[in-house]
């Protein structure tokens, strides 16, 4: 597989989450402005390039073979544990009742975490990947640029360890930020225009696996 197909296949794989998160926003007709946009974009580039650059002196201290297959290993663990969890998601849903779309949003409770997790700014990064709705602080059905800083991080926290992988394999760390970024704005975006027509869509629920399968052959690509 080339280099650039592996990225895109990559970018692809990491952003597909953003999707989601647009059309979660779609359904319910939360609005995220242009500004708001380009803050959460930057926020998945900066932390991208946090990654890649700790990838790329990791990769300097291993042989180049061995930083390719610890790339590997990173993007199939990653695939795997998405794999993972949507299917348990799937499977808990299947067994409870439907709820409207309306319902409110914060009825379920938080689960527990290590104490050092409790930081209030690392706590509200992980209570949004956990509930994107949870970045609308305020509930005004509008992500204001505070709320996109703190969407922006947590969506790229994904992001995180693909990165750390693709420096390990090689990539460029320019190159893969601008693309993986990019594509992550752009497909929210998207989400947001089709969140409404697809929210009862049956094939966008199994789309959900996509990601961590790419991200599976991707791993697997360094042992083949």
């Amino acid at each position: 597989m080339s280099d650039l197909a592996s990225l895109l296949i990559l970018s692809i794989a990491v952003s597909l989450d953003s999707f989601g998160v647009g059309v979660t926003y779609g359904m319910r007709r939360i609005i995220i402005g242009f500004k708001s946009l380009a803050l959460i974009t930057l926020c998945t580039a900066t932390t991208l390039l946090l990654a890649m650059g700790l990838g790329n002196a990791v990769s300097h201290l291993l042989p180049l073979e061995w930083a390719e297959r610890l790339g590997g290993v990173i993007l199939l663990g990653i695939g795997a544990i998405a794999v993972f969890n949507n299917f348990r998601s799937h499977r808990q849903q299947s067994v409870q009742p439907r709820s409207s779309l309306r319902e409110p949003r914060r009825t379920a409770p938080k689960p527990s975490r290590p104490h050092w997790l409790n930081w209030k700014p690392l706590r509200i990064i992980l209570d949004i990947w956990e509930s994107p709705l949870a970045a609308d602080f305020d509930d005004s059905g509008s992500i204001t640029n505070l709320e996109a800083v703190a969407l922006g991080f947590s969506v790229s926290l994904d992001s995180f360890l693909a990165g750390i992988g693709a420096a390990l394999m090689g990539h460029s760390i320019w190159l893969t930020t601008v693309i993986i970024s990019g594509m992550s704005g752009c497909l929210i975006y998207f989400g947001l225009q089709v969140g409404i027509v697809l929210a009862n869509n049956r094939l966008l629920n199994r789309l959900s696996y996509l990601p961590g399968i790419l991200l599976i052959l991707l791993g697997l690509s360094k042992f083949v």
